[in-house]
Formats: structure tokens, C-alpha cells, sequence
């Protein structure tokens, strides 16, 4: 009876072991696209402030001549 009280709590803290490599798994998929996106943002704001930096280039060559 002890035996299957000790084989029923090893499986239990296996389980929840599990359980919890699971979450950690999840946490750090989250973590990474997180940061994926935070990248592209940052791309995409890189461009928008060279695409107006040209404009402005642009125009103020326009201007001189």
C-alpha cells in the first residue's frame, strides 16, 4: 500500500513537472516572438525616419536651387 502511495506521488511530481517544462516552453515561445516583434517595429520605424530624412533632403535641394 505504501508502495503505491509513493508510486502515486513520484507520478504526480512527474506530471507536474511537466506541466511546468511546458509553461517555461510556452513563456519563452512568447518571449521570442515578443522580441521578433519589437525588431520589426523598430525596422519599420527606421525606414519611416529615412523615408522622411529623403523628403526632407529632398525638398530642401528643391529649395536652394
Amino acid at each position: 500500500n505504501s508502495d503505491e502511495m509513493r508510486r502515486r506521488e513520484r507520478q504526480s511530481r512527474e506530471l507536474e513537472n511537466q506541466n511546468l517544462e511546458t509553461q517555461r516552453k510556452r513563456m519563452e515561445e512568447e518571449k521570442l516572438k515578443e522580441q521578433e516583434l519589437s525588431k520589426l517595429e523598430r525596422k519599420k520605424d527606421d525606414k519611416a525616419i529615412s523615408d522622411a530624412r529623403a523628403r526632407y533632403l529632398s525638398r530642401k535641394k528643391k529649395n536652394n536651387n
